[in-house]
């Protein structure tokens, strides 16, 4: 049975029945429940609107960030200086590298330069996405900061709002090789997504099964 989870106070309902239909088919969801249920976001009546109209919902999730059920996924990229073809696959970027093809990167090294904190879109290759976000948040050093982390989230949140996209999955840009902790790039991300009005679906993914 399909369930609304309220965004703001967290409160669950059954979705009724007259309405499930319409609802796989138009809104994207959370994530499943225990029993394999899924749980949509849609803010309860119950809930103060805050002066907020804009249904969203931002979780914290564990697996891997290409099998998410969503409209586009965030590529923690770098300047985009040097030639892709020159990089070692690695992290997020590898992956992506592996699994979508080439068709993204060849993309994106037509858009030049991007400035530190910046985003692009390309398509998403042979993965199945409408689009991949592609954010600087390393500099020409490898190396992230506060401003780089906060910035790729704003513009990668702007772009899938302009685009129409409902849903979007984000790494923890920064992490590893960007110099941050993973609970330091979490816990940044997550606060910059809180200050943001938007109108989709954010998932941060953690890679790995939860600690």
């Amino acid at each position: 049975m399909p369930i609304f989870e309220c965004p703001r106070c967290g409160k669950q309902d059954l979705v009724p029945l007259g309405v499930c239909e319409w609802m796989l088919d138009s809104i994207p969801y959370l994530r499943h429940d225990a029993h394999n249920n899924p749980i949509y976001s849609f803010p309860c009546p119950d809930c103060p609107d805050e002066s907020r109209q804009a249904i969203r919902g931002i979780e914290v999730v564990h697996g891997d960030l290409l099998d998410q059920h969503v409209d586009a996924i965030v590529n923690a990229w770098n300047r985009n200086v040097i030639p892709w073809w020159l990089l070692l696959p690695q992290g997020v970027s590898g992956a992506i590298k592996r699994r979508a093809g080439t068709a993204p990167f060849r993309e994106l090294r037509r858009h030049g330069a991007i400035p530190l904190g910046g985003a692009v879109i390309t398509s998403a290759g042979e993965l199945p996405f409408k689009a991949i976000i592609h954010v600087a948040g390393i500099n020409l050093l490898w190396r992230a900061s506060e401003q780089s982390i906060r910035d790729s989230v704003r513009n990668a949140v702007r772009l899938a709002a302009q685009h129409g996209f409902r849903s979007l999955a984000i790494p923890l840009i920064g992490a590893s090789t960007g110099g941050f902790d993973p609970a330091q790039a979490r816990s940044l991300i997550l606060e910059e997504l809180h200050q943001l009005d938007f109108s989709l679906i954010v998932k941060v993914v953690v890679y790995g099964a939860p600690k």
